[in-house]
């Protein structure tokens, strides 16, 4: 009896549903079937959950692409470093360059230079103080035994400075100069990576004002007496000494003065009138007087 009344009933709740409703109500799925009754069509595979790993063959292909690009790359970034090592050695010498021209219409139109009563290091030769001590500051290679010494000649115009350019790593391999005397760079040495061209070492020189056979450059000259003055160089790096190799008797260490190339003797040059290049020094017969550059004056031949 009481099933035929639930039945009953039942029928009566599906006769007052719209059609489309008890369409719906037949296909809806369950939402409560156990484990078993789960579609296990619905569960990933084995063949889909496993990731593709690289091959070897595809892992050395890679490698070898990364080495490829690199040993494209690494010598620009080489290259760009060592531009910018010499765009620092250039302003070096751009600010020597400002404090020379700066002393010269306070001293009469003289260009700098040391005499033997105003010598920053006494010890030194002339030639040398004139050479390497005109800029940078009161301390030298000297003054690793704590002595101080007066300031530079240009130290009013241009400041404490120091003299070391970044490309600087002083006498080559093949020098021959002993290792343990000549440790480190030419500013280590000598107090500067740059040299002044008061005059320049020659054993024909005539100068009588300094203590080695020397042939004056600019010593005791006025600008304005200076012939070719966007020739004649002013100062340079310590490659414009590979000159006095020639000049003084072919000492096996100035064929050692390398800074910017290992091969080449390339430097950064500044001129009297004030303006900068870089060359490459020259050899025989070319070094002294081409048309990249003057290391003498003109009535150097003259005097032979």
């Amino acid at each position: 009896m009481h099933c035929s009344l639930l039945t009953a009933h039942c029928s009566l709740l599906t006769a007052r549903l719209p059609s489309h409703e008890i369409a719906v109500a037949e296909v809806r799925p369950n939402r409560y079937k156990t484990n078993e009754q789960t579609d296990h069509s619905m569960r990933p595979t084995c063949a889909r959950s496993i990731r593709r790993a690289f091959t070897l063959i595809e892992l050395l292909v890679v490698i070898a692409i990364i080495a490829v690009l690199a040993s494209l790359l690494l010598p620009a970034l080489s290259r760009a470093k060592g531009m910018g090592k010499r765009a620092k050695c250039i302003s070096n010498l751009h600010q020597i360059a400002l404090g020379a021209l700066l002393y010269v219409p306070d001293h009469d139109g003289r260009l700098p230079q040391y005499h033997k009563d105003n010598k920053p290091v006494p010890e030194d030769s002339l030639f040398q103080n004139c050479k390497y001590y005109l800029w940078g500051g009161k301390q030298t290679y000297r003054d690793l035994n704590g002595k101080q010494h007066r300031d530079r000649l240009l130290t009013p115009y241009m400041g404490e400075f120091i003299a070391e350019c970044p490309l600087d790593k002083g006498y080559g391999p093949n020098s021959g100069l002993d290792p343990r005397q000549f440790k480190g760079n030419f500013y280590r040495l000598y107090g500067s990576s740059y040299a002044y061209q008061m005059a320049i070492l020659d054993l024909k020189g005539k100068s009588k004002a300094l203590e080695y056979p020397t042939t004056e450059v600019l010593w005791n000259r006025r600008s304005e007496e200076i012939e070719e003055p966007s020739l004649l160089v002013m100062a340079g790096d310590f490659t414009v000494s590979y000159v006095e190799y020639f000049t003084f008797g072919k000492p096996q260490n100035y064929a050692a003065m390398q800074m910017h190339d290992p091969k080449r003797y390339d430097a950064n040059l500044l001129f009297v009138d004030g303006h900068l290049a870089s060359k490459t020094m020259k050899p025989e017969p070319d070094h002294l007087r081409n048309r990249d550059y003057a290391i003498v004056r003109p009535d150097y031949f003259e005097k032979r």
